[in-house]
């Protein structure tokens, strides 16, 4: 029975093993002893480490402590001290604070936890001796109208060098309280009123306040805002805030359990507070420090008891060494489990693994013919990270599988931040197994465009694996695209200023929007459901089956009378569309409607004057031309009997001079006749167009020939600036010259003793080459009033042209008008006195006579 311990603890190790009732026993190996033995020594090795670092700790603990109680001295001293500043701001951002700001002021800052230990917030007004009687009255006066209660003595008789008078304060007995006559307190007043920082001014006890337990005191100085009226900042200086706080509150919960603090003023070594939460043992830890508050050193002593329970070494030590032991047993019994099992294990792995390669061929078909896209994504370091995607994303994005593969699931599948953030907010900032979610986003394709996809997916989690996303992508864009159409259709039906309505096959309307129901002064609840035969009216209803026969298999469109709700008539215009089934029977008709009774009256009324003036119109064409035949007749007759007489006759003589007169007066008479019936052809649609090849040059040099008398009769001089090398144009060369000469024969009218300049160039307008000629001259010009009605028929500048240079005010009219009909157009530059530039342009190549046939009618109606 002696044996040794070793061997002890092999057998039992043995006996527990073979103590299974498993025909598979395997023995355990020499490394299941080794792990049993190394584990005992690790943790006993683990333990004297521990014990060994008590004092290390115990230093470790206490510092960290001691720097929390002065960071929390330091805290509160700041936080009290702002809260001096904000009131002195409060005061100074205003010439009198009224009682009740003051208490609406204070009620707040006694409200807030954060100033734990606050006893009293004061307000201390300096007042300088040198204005002790204007400044006695008004305070006497402001402690009436505040305090009526309360007798002041601010003033005391006896003379002093300084008064500053507590004239606000939480403290009651503190009000009219001369806070000069506490030497301590007035030198650090004075002292205060040169600073701009709140400061600690001591630790004592004032009037009211309790003077076995002095209060601490913080101050700041206040001023006079810089707007405020002379007469009453009579000095720069206005006073200060004086807070009091309870010294043994400032100092609550910022010591731990069994440790005492001692505070020293370093000034006289004077203990300010001694806070005891524990108790005076021989083992115990001390240190001393000293913290800056204001001009104030304070030296903070803080005592630890050595026993105390924030340094005792845990239990933990203990039972975890227990546990050591006990784990090395488990841990010896588990590699032997491990070594048993492994070999069952890789019977059962060959097994898995066949399963498994039955599984993937059964999913991967179930994959091949889903419509959408499958992945498979693990969660790693905050990312979801793409391990498998089917081949369908690639009908979707362009993309094939592989580009997805190690990419984090959000940022390949978003394309911005707002989709970003959407899917995450989906999938959720961490994974919980069992969630699923169900989300739309875009998704940028292969060749740059963008596309919608519906995500669905589930987390999954088993035990000892990574946690995944299992997720399917369809694409939605047609139809998303589909219901955004159908959302934006039935936003416009409803909101249509057109009356539609849908009528089924028993001729009764199933859906009919607002505007529809507003025609009729019907609802909409209402009209639906009616018989439509009910809202036409009697005259018309009789042949309304005829009419909704031909709606049913084409569109038909008609205008009838109807009636609205109160009986009333007005004239509808529809439009009837057959609705099919994609069978291909009839369901019924989608009406469209109009109220057009205005417009109904209107052509009537449009018919009738149509009617009269074309009668009028006929009656005036024949009129003309009746007049311009017989009118042309007798001049033809006296201008060529008058230049065949002036052929034989001397030039010299007076009868030449008359018959050249009788001449130029008949032609000047046929042109003016030519004029009229060229403006009444072209009111009446029947000017004609006739194209033909011209050269510019040569055209240009004609006119100038022509006008060359008109220019010589008023001493004008004739330029023309025309390039050999401007080519060729297809127009209407008798309109073409035609215009030429009516602008350039007023520009010799309207000019004397100047000059007169034909300006031929080409230019582009509208992708299309345009022939120009400017005909410029000095003389008369058009002023601003008088260029408004140039162009209009039998008008002119004014009366007085006229009368001083004659016209019938038709030649720029008709010359626009050739201008438009050959799809050019006609330009004017004036300055009055100075002269004018009209430039008339035209296309190189005019339209087909059929073309300028419809200009002509277009530019009639």
């Amino acid at each position: 029975m002696n044996k040794s311990r070793p061997s002890f603890i092999k057998e039992s190790i043995n006996s527990l093993f073979n103590s299974r009732e498993d025909k598979t026993f395997v023995r355990p190996s020499r490394s299941v002893y080794y792990a049993f033995f190394c584990g005992i020594a690790l943790t006993a090795f683990l333990c004297l480490l521990n014990f060994t670092q008590q004092v290390q700790y115990q230093n470790a603990v206490f510092e960290k402590e001691v720097t929390k109680i002065q960071n929390g001295i330091r805290n509160r001293y700041h936080t009290f001290g702002l809260l001096t500043q904000s009131t002195a701001n409060f005061f100074t951002a205003q010439e009198m604070v009224t009682l009740d700001e003051w208490m609406d002021y204070v009620s707040k800052i006694f409200s807030n936890k954060e100033y734990l230990g606050l006893y009293d917030v004061s307000y201390i007004k300096y007042v300088n001796p040198e204005h002790l009687v204007s400044y006695k009255k008004i305070f006497n006066d402001w402690a009436k109208k505040y305090y009526p209660q309360k007798i002041f003595d601010f003033f005391p008789k006896t003379p002093v060098s300084d008064y500053c008078i507590v004239a606000y304060g939480t403290n009651k007995d503190l009000l009219g309280y001369n806070a000069c006559s506490n030497t301590v307190l007035k030198n650090e007043l004075l002292t205060q009123e040169k600073r701009d920082i709140y400061q600690l001014i001591g630790i004592d006890h004032y009037p009211g306040e309790d003077a076995k337990n002095p209060n601490i005191h913080f101050i700041s100085s206040v001023s006079y805002p810089k707007n405020l009226s002379k007469n009453i900042a009579q000095d720069k200086f206005r006073g200060w805030v004086l807070l009091s706080v309870k010294t043994k509150d400032f100092f609550e919960k910022i010591m731990p359990p069994d440790f005492i603090v001692e505070i020293y003023d370093m000034k006289d070594n004077t203990r300010l507070i001694y806070s005891n939460r524990g108790t005076q043992t021989e083992s115990k830890i001390e240190k001393t420090v000293p913290i800056f508050i204001g001009n104030h050193v304070l030296q903070i002593k803080v005592i630890a008891d050595a026993d105390s329970a924030l340094f005792h070494q845990p239990i933990v030590i203990y039972i975890a060494f227990a546990l050591g032991v006990i784990l090395s047993f488990l841990l010896a019994w588990l590699l032997w489990s491990v070594n048993k099992e492994r070999l069952n294990a890789e019977n059962l792995a060959e097994k898995i693994r066949y399963d498994l390669h039955l599984t993937q061929i059964k999913n991967n078909s179930i994959v091949a013919n889903i419509p959408g896209a499958v992945y498979r994504s693990f969660y790693e370091n905050g990312n979801w990270v793409i391990e498998f995607m089917s081949d369908a994303i690639h009908e979707i994005t362009g993309y094939n599988a592989k580009h997805f593969i190690g990419k984090n699931l959000i940022s390949s599948m978003a394309i911005d931040k707002k989709d970003h953030q959407y899917m995450l907010e989906a999938i959720g900032h961490k994974p919980i197994p069992g969630h699923s979610f169900s989300i739309e986003h875009k998704i940028q394709c292969a060749n740059g465009k963008i596309r919608w996809v519906s995500e669905t997916g589930r987390i999954i989690s088993h035990q000892g694996l990574r946690t995944h996303v299992i997720g399917i992508v369809f694409d939605i864009t047609e139809s998303r695209e589909h219901r955004e159409n159908t959302r934006n259709l039935r936003l416009a039906l409803e909101n249509a200023v057109e009356g539609i309505a849908i009528i089924n096959q028993k001729h009764s309307y199933s859906n009919v929007n607002k505007a529809y129901a507003d025609m009729y002064g019907y609802t909409e609840e209402e009209m639906e459901g009616m018989i439509c035969v009910n809202g036409i009216h009697p005259d018309e209803a009789k042949n309304f089956e005829s009419t909704y026969k031909k709606s049913h298999d084409k569109r038909y469109e008609s205008t009838i009378r109807a009636l609205r709700k109160d009986g009333s008539t007005f004239y509808k215009h529809f439009v009837m569309i057959p609705i099919f089934s994609d069978e291909g029977y009839f369901k019924g008709n989608y009406c469209f409607a109009q109220d057009v009774t205005e417009s109904v009256l209107r052509e009537r009324e449009l018919a009738k004057a149509l009617e009269t003036a074309k009668r009028a119109n006929t009656a005036k064409n024949e009129f003309v031309a009746t007049m311009s035949h017989e009118l042309r007749t007798p001049l033809n007759a006296i201008i060529g009997y008058s230049e065949l007489l002036m052929e034989d006759m001397n030039p010299r003589s007076s009868n030449y001079k008359d018959l050249h007169k009788i001449r130029l007066s008949g032609q000047h008479l046929l042109t003016l006749i030519n004029s009229v019936l060229d403006f009444s052809k072209l009111e009446a649609g029947k000017l004609e167009i006739y194209t033909e090849e011209i050269d510019i040059n040569k055209l240009a040099k004609t006119v100038i020939e022509i006008v060359k008398p008109a220019a010589k009769n008023n001493s004008n001089k004739l330029i023309l600036e025309c390039p050999n090398t401007i080519g060729k144009m297809h127009s209407d060369f008798t309109r073409i010259r035609q215009c030429l000469l009516n602008l350039l024969s007023n520009a010799c009218k309207f000019t004397k003793k100047g000059k007169i300049t034909l300006k031929v160039y080409t230019k582009s307008l509208r992708n299309e080459e345009f022939v120009c000629f400017a005909i410029k001259d000095t003389g008369v010009g058009v002023s601003p009033g008088q260029l408004k009605k140039l162009f209009k028929p039998f008008s002119q500048a004014d009366s007085s042209t006229t009368r001083r240079f004659g016209g019938t005010g038709l030649g720029l009219s008709i010359t626009k008008r050739f201008a438009e009909l050959l799809r050019g157009k006609i330009e004017v530059d004036t300055e009055y006195n100075k002269g004018s530039t009209f430039t008339v342009m035209f296309p190189r190549y005019a339209q087909t006579p059929e073309q300028v046939s419809s200009k002509v009618k277009a530019l009639t109606r």
